[in-house]
């Protein structure tokens, strides 16, 4: 069978013509590259080496850096020390509740909440538990007063012939370089 003479270059017509058309749309690669073309080939590598960081580092923070939230404890980390008596039992007190997200509605709530339970501690200085908490006072505490009492407090126990705890002897410097208060500075310094 032989082709006509006119079949072979009707058929040539057509391959251009599809050529020509396939041409016409590009890959969506060569689509993404054209876009870019307007700025040099370094800059859209950092850009999107950029923007990769970014969301690698968001989700890395999400993931292991979110503050956990614990759950109310119904156990004391400090165990009171009473001499005679059981120590009388409180209610904490509620304070700075924060919903985290809105009601779902199917009963599930999440939020957040600081509970402050009063306690009250009787014993000797020479104790870890009463100086870890004279310690914190000593950082933490707002109540000028209440620093230069816990200082005063911790200091006599250093003046005793027992080395001081490492946690108490940080607090104590730490008083002395950061308090805004001379008289709380004045005491840890002794």
């Amino acid at each position: 069978m032989e082709a006509d003479d006119r079949l072979l270059p009707e058929a040539r017509q057509q391959l251009r013509a599809a050529l020509r058309v396939e041409r016409s749309h590009p890959s969506l690669l060569a689509r993404v590259r054209e876009y870019f073309d307007w700025m040099p080939a370094w800059n859209y590598r950092v850009f999107l080496g950029g923007a990769a960081m970014l969301a690698g580092g968001i989700l890395i923070g999400r993931t292991f850096l979110s503050p956990s939230y614990p759950v109310l404890s119904t156990q004391p980390r400090v165990q009171p020390i009473a001499v005679g008596s059981a120590p009388a039992v409180e209610e904490p007190r509620i304070m700075n509740l924060q919903f985290n997200q809105a009601g779902t509605g199917n009963g599930e709530v999440d939020f957040t909440f600081d509970a402050v339970t009063p306690v009250h501690l009787k014993g000797n200085i020479n104790d870890e538990k009463i100086q870890a908490v004279l310690a914190h006072a000593l950082l933490t505490e707002q109540n000028p007063g209440v620093r230069l009492r816990s200082v005063n407090m911790l200091a006599s126990q250093t003046e005793q012939l027992r080395p001081p705890d490492p946690k108490v002897k940080g607090a104590l410097v730490s008083a002395l370089r950061s308090d805004e208060n001379p008289a709380v500075r004045r005491e840890a310094l002794r």
